[in-house]
């Protein structure tokens, strides 16, 4: 069984984990529908801050390994002599290595450099792309020299395109070679060594983004990153995890084990957030295919718990926030963190009873949690709830998907 969140978007279902609440507007939004901000533009490897919008890889010789796209560590070998010295290339993340013999060239032109002008002359499809963009380039200047009355504008173009035209146009016409659609051939290279060859050469590494997200609906900040590449702390979130409380299903023959299994009865964990600081309030509803025995509930958080010098103490305040079936069930474990029989889930059966009647009240209740059971009307794979959440004056109406 899996609960999965709907945004306000309805765009697809989600962790809650992937989600944000406004709290300006308490809206419930996903990356689909927020308004993203670009920050910070940054090479992971050397934290190089780029300020080219068009840039996407690091211009520095920083190499991300053709396999698993890791850092690459690049040192040469003092064993040989300095000209005939070479570089080691090797990510220790998979254990790809390289060996450059052209060492003089790569230095001239810069690691990232070197390797990218050897990707371009062995890809078969980048060489076309350029051949291409020459050969329209020359068109585009012929249109210019028909549109002009200045005689000798060859001079504008490159000595050997000059030459070239010059002597073509003495047999066709201008507007011949203005119309002409000549194809430029491929590289003699086989694209499949070309492609071999292409996917063992590394590349310069990826740029990573960071970004600020708003609120779709009043733009509210959401998530503010810190602008340093070296930093991951983040300025302001507001994720929906840690205000909301989670939510998770289980058989209900898991909460109490006299219960039959029965796949269509359910029970609903709720745990309230970390950072709730007082009752929060739960309404439930369900769909047509849903039977909700209890509909309104509140997690009550005990306040003032302070560290105790006993660990015994330690052990009672930390098992009060779990529920009892996520505990070791014998009865010396239940005494040592303090779970009195009261605390035990509510709908207790005699062991003579062969058919157990299942619970239509709240089947346990602790310190920021509650279990209420779930029964499913229909065999289907997907079923629909609504929840309204209200805390500190905060009310959030969402929706969620249980799946079977």
């Amino acid at each position: 069984m899996q609960i999965k969140w709907l945004c306000s978007c309805s765009r697809e279902t989600k962790s809650i984990h992937d989600l944000n609440l406004c709290r300006k507007c308490h809206r419930i939004s996903c990356n689909w529908c927020q308004k993203s901000e670009l920050v910070v533009k940054f090479c992971s490897g050397c934290h190089t801050v780029s300020e080219d919008g068009n840039r996407t890889r690091c211009v520095k010789n920083c190499l991300e390994c053709p396999r698993c796209q890791n850092q690459i560590s690049v040192s040469a070998d003092r064993r040989q002599n300095a000209s005939e010295q070479h570089l080691l290339l090797r990510c220790y993340g998979c254990g790809w290595n390289h060996k450059l013999n052209k060492i003089s060239e790569a230095r001239a032109q810069g690691l990232a450099c070197y390797f990218e002008s050897m990707r371009e002359k062995l890809d078969p499809k980048a060489m076309r792309f350029r051949n291409l963009q020459a050969f329209y380039n020359t068109k585009r200047k012929l249109e210019k020299i028909q549109n002009s009355s200045e005689q000798g504008i060859l001079d504008t173009l490159d000595e050997m395109t000059s030459r070239d035209l010059a002597r073509r146009l003495q047999s066709v016409k201008l507007f011949e070679l203005i119309n002409e659609e000549m194809a430029i051939p491929m590289v003699s290279l086989p694209e499949d060594k070309a492609l071999e060859t292409l996917s063992s050469l590394p590349r310069a590494r990826r740029l990573r983004p960071k970004y600020n997200y708003r609120c779709p609906q009043c733009e509210n900040f959401l998530v503010k990153v810190h602008p340093d590449p070296k930093s991951s702390r983040l300025v302001l979130e507001s994720f929906a995890a840690r205000q909301l409380p989670s939510l998770k299903a289980v058989p209900l023959a898991t909460v109490i084990p006299s219960q039959p299994f029965n796949a269509q009865n359910i029970a609903l964990v709720f745990r309230a957030s970390e950072t709730a600081s007082g009752g929060t309030n739960v309404s439930l509803l369900g769909s047509a295919t849903t039977y909700l025995p209890v509909r309104e509930f509140t997690l009550e958080i005990e306040k003032g718990t302070l560290r105790a010098q006993a660990p015994k103490k330690d052990i009672q305040l930390f098992a009060a926030r779990i529920p009892t079936y996520q505990l070791n069930r014998s009865s010396f474990a239940l005494e040592q963190v303090n779970r009195l029989p009261e605390a035990q889930p509510l709908q207790t059966v005699s062991p003579s009873t062969e058919n157990p009647s299942p619970p239509t009240e709240i089947i346990e209740k602790g310190n920021g949690w509650a279990i209420v059971p779930l029964y499913l009307l229909e065999a289907q794979k997907t079923h629909q709830l609504q929840l309204t959440v209200s805390m500190n004056e905060t009310y959030v109406t969402f929706q969620t998907i249980l799946y079977v």
